[in-house]
Parts: structure tokens; sequence; C-alpha cells
């Protein structure tokens, strides 16, 4: 069609009405005036064919949008913020008393701070924090200075003539074997290592133990899963 023969559409509107009007069209609409539009229909208003044009495809855009959040909704699990938080304060707390529990003399606020890190570190490298508090237990008795005859360090135990090559390059402030005795960094150094066990065995918690462990141990492994069971019933 030629401009002589435009059609005039909501010049009987005021803009914030047109706009409001436009907001709440349906596709149906929106697919006929494509239609239209796509016939050389001029929309003649005090709006411009730009003004128009944009708000067209913020329309558009909104639905399309719209359509997507409804399809996640009902196809996805909810939002790990939505689920995870007060869950990550009730283990936080229970891996906390589970620490004052297998070592007294942790004071409240030292075995909180522990704790702390245990969540950190596990939610870093998608480690269940039960789990590695359950580790922590059994390798060191929740003892930040604990040291094997194999010469394992800290809470975790880490053995450092196996990974000091590595170590450094992940995190820059362990540059050496001492640095293991902090209990941030032996947490962080921990969890990083059964991680990757733990990804290395695609998943499953009890290769990954063994791996962490250093050798066939059954019994090792039913510990740290029964205390695992109990941090996260809160006992």
């Amino acid at each position: 069609m030629d401009g002589d023969r435009s059609v005039r559409v909501l010049t009987y509107f005021s803009p914030p009405a047109r706009t409001r009007w436009l907001k709440k069209a349906s596709r149906a609409f929106l697919a006929t005036a494509t239609f239209f539009a796509a016939q050389g229909v001029v929309f003649a208003s005090s709006v411009s064919q730009a003004e128009w044009d944009a708000l067209t495809r913020k329309v558009l855009g909104n639905y399309e949008e719209s359509k997507k959040a409804s399809h996640r909704k009902v196809n996805l699990s909810p939002s790990p913020v939505q689920v995870s938080q007060p869950r990550t304060a009730d283990v936080a707390q229970s891996i906390s008393s589970f620490f004052r529990r297998f070592n007294p003399q942790l004071s409240q606020k030292t075995a909180d701070q522990y704790s702390q890190y245990v969540c950190e570190a596990s939610a870093h490298f998608g480690v269940d924090p039960a789990l590695m508090g359950a580790l922590i237990v059994r390798e060191s008795g929740a003892k930040e200075k604990a040291l094997s005859r194999s010469g394992a360090v800290g809470l975790t135990q880490v053995l450092w003539k196996v990974h000091k090559s590595t170590l450094p390059k992940a995190f820059s402030q362990i540059k050496t074997r001492k640095d293991l005795f902090e209990p941030e960094n032996n947490i962080w150094a921990g969890t990083w290592i059964f991680s990757g066990y733990l990804k290395g065995a695609g998943g499953n918690e009890k290769a990954a133990l063994l791996r962490y462990l250093g050798r066939n141990n059954t019994l090792y492994v039913q510990q740290v899963l029964a205390y695992r069971k109990e941090i996260a019933a809160g006992r």
C-alpha cells in the first residue's frame, strides 16, 4: 500500500494510554500488527515509526522472556540460593559442634571459623560440606597442628611431599609445608585435593575417599560416611 492509503491506528489514545495498551496486547495482536506492517500499513499518530518499532520490539522481547521464564519454572529445580542458605547455616553449625565433640579444646569461635572455611571451600569446589567436615574429623580429630608419621599436615592431613608441585600453583598463599599449618590454607588445600579425586572418580565418593587416604581401607570410608550422616542429621 502507498502512503495515501495509510490506516490510522491508535489516534484516539494518549501516548501513556497507548503504551499501557500495547503492554497488555496479546500475541495475536502482535502477529496481526506485524502482518499489516509487512503490507505497508502506516501507524500514524504522534508516535514516530521508530518509536513504534522500538516499542513493538520491547513488547515482543518481554513476551519471549516471560515464556522462557515460565519454561524454567516448570522444568528446572529451584535456584540454589533459595534452597541452600538455610541448609548451609544448619550444616555449618552442625560441623562446628562436631569439631568440638572430637576436640573439646576448641573454643566455639575457633570451631565456627573452621566450619566457615569448610563451607566456603566446599561451595567453591562443589563438595558436600558435611563430607569434608567428616573427613577432617577422621583425618585429624579437628586438630590444626596434627602431624602424621608419614608427614601429613594439619586438619585435612595434606602430604606436602605429594602435592608440593601443584599446591603453590593453585594457591598463591601456600608456598611451603609450613603454610599448611594455617587452618584456612589447609582446609582449602584439602578440599581442592579431594574435589579433584571426586571428579576423577566420576562422583564416586567411596573411590575418592580411598584415593585421598592413599590405600584400600573400607573401614576408613565407612567411618567418614557415618560421620557425614551424623553431621547432616545435626547430631
